[in-house]
């Protein structure tokens, strides 16, 4: 029976997939990671949740997995807005 076990990483996976998240989240902002690279700390926090994919407005990581698609656009408008005032100086 244990060798059709599957892992809460592969539920967590198909979850993900199936309601079209791009990956997990901490709602703290502590961490976040993307479905190819999911749960890299090697385990899943409990209080890690579903999210989207964004850019972060600081240019501090190459992401940012964020709760909801709103929160996406937003840092997508900032991020905009910040190309066209560098454009301008």
């Amino acid at each position: 029976m244990a060798g059709n076990a599957t892992s809460v990483e592969r539920i967590v996976e198909e979850y993900l997939k199936l309601h079209r998240y791009d990956g997990l989240l901490h709602p703290r902002g502590e961490c976040g990671c993307k479905m190819k690279d999911l749960m890299p700390c090697g385990i899943p926090h409990p209080e890690c949740q579903p999210g989207y994919e964004g850019p972060d407005p600081t240019g501090e990581a190459d992401f940012i997995v964020y709760p909801s698609t709103v929160d996406v656009k937003m840092a997508k408008m900032e991020v905009a807005k910040q190309k066209r005032q560098k454009e301008k100086a």
